[in-house]
Parts: C-alpha cells; sequence; structure tokens
C-alpha cells in the first residue's frame, strides 16, 4: 500500500516538474507563420484579422479604427505584390516598449510593392518582432501610428497634386493635406503640399502663408529652394515683385542648380525691364 502511494506521489510530482518545465518553455507553434500570416491578411485586405495578431500593448497604443485607417491609405499608395520573411535572431528578457518578452524573434522581411505614384516596383525591407504575449506568439509593432497616418495622407495629396496615380486635383490634395495635420502637426512636407495646391488654385495669399510655414520648418537646402521658388510665383501672383525677386534669388542661393528658379527670375526681371 506504501508503495502503491509512493509511486502515485511520484508520479504526481513528476507531471508537476513537466507542467512547470513546459509552462516557462515559449509558446508552441511557429514564428514565422504568424508573420506570414499577418502578410496574408494584409495581402487580401483582412485587416481585422491582422490586428488581432498584435500584442496587447500595441493594441493599447494603436486603436482598431487608426490600424485599419492605416492600411487604408496604404492601399492607395501602394499593393503589397509578395514578401519574403527570414529569420534574423532569438532573444530572452528582451524589453520592447514599455514591457520586457521572455522569448522574441527577430525576422527580416522583404516587400516588393508596387506604387501607383509611377507603376513601378520598389523592394523595402522591414524589421519585424514576433514576441511571447502571455504564452501566445503576437506581433510587435515599433510603430507610431499617428504619424504614420499623416506620412500616408502627405503622399496621397502629393499624388494628387502631381496628377501621378490619381487624377490631378488640388482640392481634394488640400483635404488629404489638412487631414495630416490632424494627426501630426509637425509634419514638415504638409505645409509646402499645401503651399503648392494653393499657388495652382491662385489663391496666391493662402500659399504664402503655408510656404512661409514650411520655411519655418525645413532646413534641407534644396527643400528650401523649392519652397522659395513657389514662393516668388505666389508673389508674381499678387504682383509684389520686389518679394518674388527676392525670393528667386534666395531659391538659387539655397541650390544653385535650380533651373526653375533661375528660369523664373529671368522671365520676370524681363517682364519689369519691359514696364
Amino acid at each position: 500500500m506504501k508503495k502503491t502511494i509512493s509511486l502515485f506521489l511520484l508520479w504526481c510530482t513528476l507531471i508537476l516538474v513537466f507542467l512547470l518545465i513546459a509552462g516557462c518553455g515559449a509558446p508552441s507553434g511557429d514564428p514565422k507563420e504568424v508573420l506570414s500570416q499577418y502578410y496574408e491578411d494584409i495581402q487580401n485586405n483582412n485587416i481585422e484579422d491582422a490586428y488581432h495578431l498584435l500584442t496587447e500593448q500595441n493594441k493599447k497604443n494603436i486603436n482598431k479604427e487608426d490600424f485599419k485607417l492605416f492600411q487604408q491609405l496604404n492601399n492607395e499608395i501602394m499593393k503589397l505584390k509578395s514578401f519574403k520573411i527570414e529569420k534574423v535572431a532569438d532573444f530572452k528578457n528582451k524589453k520592447m516598449g514599455d514591457l520586457q518578452y521572455k522569448y522574441v524573434i527577430e525576422f527580416n522581411v522583404t516587400e516588393i510593392d508596387t506604387l501607383y505614384y509611377d507603376n513601378k516596383d520598389e523592394t523595402n525591407n522591414y524589421r519585424e518582432y514576433i514576441v511571447d504575449d502571455n504564452g501566445t506568439w503576437k506581433i510587435y509593432k515599433d510603430i507610431d501610428i499617428k504619424k504614420a497616418i499623416a506620412s500616408d495622407y502627405v503622399r496621397i495629396g502629393s499624388m494628387y497634386v502631381d496628377g501621378k496615380g490619381e487624377d490631378r486635383d488640388f482640392n481634394q490634395a488640400l483635404i488629404d493635406f489638412k487631414n495630416a495635420l490632424k494627426y501630426d502637426k509637425n509634419n514638415t512636407d504638409v505645409y509646402y503640399g499645401m503651399g503648392l495646391s494653393y499657388y495652382y488654385l491662385e489663391r496666391y495669399n493662402e500659399a504664402i502663408e503655408q510656404l512661409n510655414l514650411a520655411l519655418s520648418k525645413i532646413n534641407d537646402k534644396k527643400s528650401r529652394s523649392d519652397i522659395y521658388n513657389v514662393l516668388g510665383l505666389s508673389y508674381e501672383g499678387i504682383e509684389k515683385y520686389s518679394d518674388a525677386l527676392d525670393a528667386f534669388n534666395k531659391a538659387i542661393e539655397s541650390n544653385s542648380e535650380n533651373e526653375y528658379a533661375k528660369s523664373n527670375l529671368t522671365a520676370l526681371k524681363n517682364f519689369l525691364g519691359s514696364d
């Protein structure tokens, strides 16, 4: 009887030890398959299914509606043509965001995207992480969703301005640029886009306001040259020729290879010389 009890206790102990060991291990299943499923969901526009594969930490920082909007905007910019997933590294007890995860797998994802702007394929590489999120493999996205949405709105607005990937529509461009500001007031590209749109709509005073805002936020010389050039054209539109000359000269000072500014400066000088 005692032997039977001892044997029973031994089996219970072994089972308990096994369960403890199993509980301390990584989640079951292939983490690569989780990431592959996520990309397939994105490719097939199963956005809610993709959202459910994110970590609980991500879901606290990225609400479902923002995630869906971000993917919707991406679909207006490009089409995910194909993807390739390669494992890079394993980590234990790695901090991601505000939390430390016991198991973290790093992958490199190579995407081939067809950009609607010029109808060309583009190869992009991203680092993605699959983590042990309370015993389940989940995707951890290191992304500021608000800024990402704003950037997408700017790209779409630029498509409408340039007439690439969308029919040229400056009013629609302004709608997209203003939507970008709702999500990120510090996006520097939006002000130039708005200024350019207002210029083409011959709303010159509004163009001047936005272009000056752009100059106050952008330090890149080539970008400043482009802004000054449109600013000069806008001043011409309201017959402030002295300000226009100054803007064209600053455009050339910022980028000596800006042929548009050189041509506009010459044309304005010839016009003023004929008065």
